[in-house]
C-alpha cells in the first residue's frame, strides 16, 4: 500500500510548482530539443558529474542509494508535490523513492524469478540495479547509459560486486550489444530513461532484434497517450511533456505492434512532480 499522505487540490498547484506558470504561459519557457547534445549537457556534464564530485568528496564512501538521494535532492525529507498511486500529494523525496521502488520491484518479481540477467537501458549510475540486486540476489545485472561520467563512476561503485556492470549505451543504436551479450532469459527495464527519447518506435524495433532472449520488458515512463482525458491536469501534463520534448509515443507504439503483447498498463502510478506522471508498463514479444 502507498504511504498515507495529504492530497493537494488542483487549485493549490501553483503554490507547489513553478511549472504551473510556465505551462499556462504566464512565465516564458523555451521549449527543449531533447537530442544527444542535450543528454550530454544535462546528464554527463551536470547531474551525474555532480554525483561523481560528491563521491570523491566522501572518499569513495557513498553507495548507490546515497548518490540517488543527492541526485534528487540532498535533503530526502524535502516536501514536494508528487504523484503516488494516481493522487496529487504532499510528499517527501523518501516517500516517492520508497513507493517507486516498491511498485517497480514488486511488478518485476515474477518475471525476475525466471530470468538469468536483468538489463536496464539508460541506467544512470545503476542505482535501480543495485536495489534489485539487494532484493533479487543470484542474478547478473547489466546496465547501459549514454553518460560517460555515469559509466565511469559506476565502475568504481561496483568494483566489489562483479554481478553488476555498466557500459556505454545509446538508445539510437541499431543493435543492443548489452542484451546480445547477456545470458538469457533476459528481463529488460527502463526507469525514467526512455522519456529522454521523444520517439520510441526505433527503440522497440531494435529490441525486437533480440526478442529470442527477452522474456519481459518493463517501463516506468511518461504515458503521453494516457493524458488525453479531457481534464485540465491532463492537458497540463501533455504540455509539460511537449515543452521538455520527452517521450510521446511509447504506449501508441506498443499498441500498434502485432508482435507485442501488453500485459500490464497502470497509468499515473508515480511522479516526482505533478506534471510528469509515470505509468508502469509490462509487455513481451509474441
Amino acid at each position: 500500500m502507498p504511504p498515507k499522505l495529504n492530497e493537494i487540490p488542483l487549485n493549490d498547484l501553483p503554490k507547489w510548482s513553478g511549472w504551473t506558470a510556465k505551462l499556462i504561459g504566464i512565465e516564458d519557457f523555451a521549449a527543449v530539443t531533447r537530442d544527444l547534445n542535450k543528454i550530454h549537457a544535462e546528464y554527463s556534464q551536470d547531474k551525474w558529474q555532480k554525483c561523481a564530485d560528491n563521491f570523491e568528496k566522501s572518499g569513495g564512501k557513498l553507495n548507490a542509494h546515497d548518490l540517488r538521494v543527492i541526485y534528487y535532492d540532498a535533503n530526502s525529507e524535502k516536501r514536494r508535490a508528487a504523484i503516488i498511486n494516481g493522487k496529487l500529494v504532499d510528499a517527501c523525496n523518501a516517500d516517492v523513492m520508497g513507493w517507486y521502488d516498491e511498485v517497480l520491484t514488486s511488478a518485476m518479481a515474477p518475471a525476475v524469478a525466471g530470468a538469468r540477467t536483468i538489463v536496464e537501458l539508460g541506467c544512470g549510475l545503476g542505482h535501480m540495479l543495485w536495489l534489485m540486486r539487494e532484493r533479487f540476489p543470484g542474478l547478473q545485472y547489466r546496465g547501459g547509459d549514454y553518460a560517460d561520467s555515469a559509466v565511469a563512476l559506476a565502475s568504481r561503485l561496483y568494483k566489489s560486486t562483479p554481478d553488476i556492470s555498466l557500459s556505454k549505451f545509446d538508445f539510437y543504436a541499431s543493435t543492443y550489444d548489452l542484451i546480445e551479450k547477456a545470458d538469457g532469459p533476459v528481463v529488460v527495464f527502463t526507469s525514467q530513461a526512455l522519456e529522454q527519447v521523444p520517439k520510441s518506435a526505433g527503440v522497440i524495433e531494435t529490441l525486437s532484434k533480440h526478442k529470442n532472449k527477452i522474456s519481459r520488458v518493463f517501463h516506468m515512463e511518461p504515458a503521453y497517450a494516457l493524458y488525453d482525458d479531457g481534464t485540465l491536469l491532463g492537458q497540463l501534463r501533455r504540455r509539460y511533456i511537449e515543452l521538455n520534448d520527452y517521450n510521446r509515443d511509447l504506449i501508441s507504439t506498443l499498441k500498434a505492434r502485432k508482435d507485442v503483447e501488453i500485459l500490464r498498463l497502470e497509468p499515473h502510478i508515480v511522479g516526482w512532480n505533478p506534471f510528469n506522471s509515470l505509468a508502469l508498463t509490462e509487455w513481451r514479444f509474441r
